[in-house]
């Protein structure tokens, strides 16, 4: 008895883990392994209780703490098969501050049986920090990995107006919290409506992290918008806005400091690249002092057509259908005479990637049920544009579904626009689409779900002078369960021109 003793002290002595046992009541037998006093620098170990020596300095919850002391206390002295209904209750990993050093501690839980009571209940403890700094390691470079390539390649121009497009929703954000001491709920659209654009564009360029950071904002805005008797301060909301803003400098940072893409570069995607023709040109309008024609001719050899305005747009919706279980749709673009100008190409792109989002998840249907209906297992979005008493015409529809007539009209009766009783018009129901909140879709999802898409469209468009409606394609008398429909966006005449050939 006396060496087998020896020889367990001798294994507590060296072993290289913590190990103890807790006795009925939740304190800790005197016999304990010695590393474990190098885990928790203190030599304060037998009899204290289990919970103050190993959580009292913790970084874990208070429900998860009770949880865990319950489960201890009701777990020595009963059937070991209470053991199996309450050992996940116990804590297997937190962090920890001992001596103002944060560290990683690993517990594994084994009861001790005897007669199929749990007799006692050993702890094996381990110290994980140096893993845990390895592991984050790993992720920090995997995820700057991952940043350089949907960066890499991405020119410069590219990435400057959609950081500027970012930074100026962000701002926009900040400002409209700042400006308040208390929320108020009626400024939550806003802010929602401004992070599901952010993440829109990030998907455009395939900027994952980002579009995840502006996704969780916006779902704790929506959250937010569902709980309006609470009241809120900006401190309240802002962590969440700088962790997005935290996430768009690290992309920023990668793009100038890891790419080497820095001020020189960004300098140089400033403005306009100008041949000798061009110089020319301007020289003759500098010379004759018309400094109004020379402003138009600025504005035209900045602007774009609308194709390659929308071309990242367009780009994106291959991997867009792909969550969907969709084919990737065409996109049909008439008017190449039209040209916007660089005030309207961030609107453009801005509203175009909620629109081109709606048509594809709510319009087009997958391509098993295009089939049955005999339509081409390919969806097509056509845009057209016209010019209407000097203001911008972008019409905009689908080969899809058409706009849920039933579906607007349970969302109105819910919203109380009317009872199940009344008979709202057909254009009245759809023009609920432009409502903040309203969607007829059932399920939430990273790209749509929580009817903002079209409400920040014409927000955008109200901001500068335009708007967006809709024109019905079926009979606005009857009340089908869908009905086809096109998207008419009016563009004011200072956001674009009608060139008369390809040199004007």
């Amino acid at each position: 008895v006396r060496q087998k003793t020896d020889d367990i002290q001798a294994m507590l002595e060296n072993m290289p883990q913590g190990l103890f046992t807790i006795q009925g009541d939740g304190k800790i037998h005197p016999e304990y392994s010695r590393h474990l006093e190098s885990i928790f620098e203190t030599r304060s170990i037998a009899g204290r209780g289990v919970m103050d020596f190993l959580f009292a300095d913790a970084n874990i919850g208070s429900d998860a703490l009770s949880s865990a002391e319950a489960a201890i206390h009701s777990l020595v002295g009963e059937n070991e098969i209470n053991y199996e209904f309450n050992y996940l209750l116990l804590i297997d990993e937190y962090e920890l501050q001992i001596n103002q050093k944060t560290k990683y501690i690993s517990l594994a839980w084994n009861p001790i049986i005897v007669n199929n009571i749990v007799n006692k209940l050993m702890v094996s403890v381990r110290d994980v920090t140096d893993i845990k700094k390895i592991e984050s390691s790993a992720q920090a470079q995997k995820r700057q990995l991952d940043i350089i390539g949907q960066l890499l390649d991405l020119t410069s121009k590219k990435f400057l107006n959609f950081e500027a497009s970012a930074k100026k929703l962000i701002s926009n954000n900040r400002h409209t919290l700042c400006e308040t001491k208390s929320i108020d709920h009626t400024m939550l659209p806003l802010l929602f409506r401004n992070m599901h654009t952010l993440k829109g564009n990030s998907r455009t360029f395939g900027f994952s992290y980002l579009s995840n950071a502006a996704h969780d904002a916006e779902t704790f805005y929506s959250a937010l918008k569902s709980h309006p008797e609470i009241e809120l301060k900006p401190k309240d909301v802002l962590h969440i806005l700088d962790t997005v803003e935290k996430c768009l400098d690290e992309y920023s940072h990668i793009y100038r400091n890891v790419l080497g893409r820095g001020k020189a570069v960004a300098e140089r995607n400033k403005g306009v690249w100008i041949d000798d023709e061009v110089m020319f040109t301007v020289r003759q309008f500098v010379s004759h002092g018309e400094l109004e024609a020379l402003k138009v001719y600025i504005d035209k050899i900045n602007a774009i057509s609308v194709e390659e305005n929308l071309s990242d747009v367009i780009a994106s919706l291959p991997s867009i259908a792909s969550e969907l279980g969709k084919e990737a749709p065409q996109v049909a673009i008439e008017g190449k005479s039209i040209r916007i100008k660089l005030p309207g190409q961030e609107l453009i792109r801005n509203i175009f990637a909620h629109m081109l989002r709606n048509s594809l998840d709510h319009g087009l249907e997958n391509t098993e049920t295009r089939v049955n209906l005999g339509k081409k297992s390919t969806g097509l979005i056509s845009i057209s544009t016209s010019v209407e008493n000097a203001n911008l015409i972008i019409s905009v529809q689908d080969d899809g579904q058409g706009l849920s007539i039933k579906g607007l009209f349970k969302k109105g009766v819910q919203l109380g626009r009317w009872t199940a009783s009344d008979s709202p018009s057909t254009l009245d129901i759809v023009e609920l689409v432009f409502v903040s909140g309203v969607s007829t879709k059932e399920i939430l999802s990273d790209i749509s779900g929580r009817g903002i898409g079209m409400d920040a469209v014409k927000q955008f468009l109200t901001e500068v002078g335009g708007d967006v409606s809709i024109k019905l394609r079926g009979d606005a008398m009857t009340k089908p369960d869908f009905i086809s429909f096109a998207w008419l966006i009016t563009l004011p005449p200072d956001l674009f021109f009608e060139a008369k050939s390809t040199h004007d």
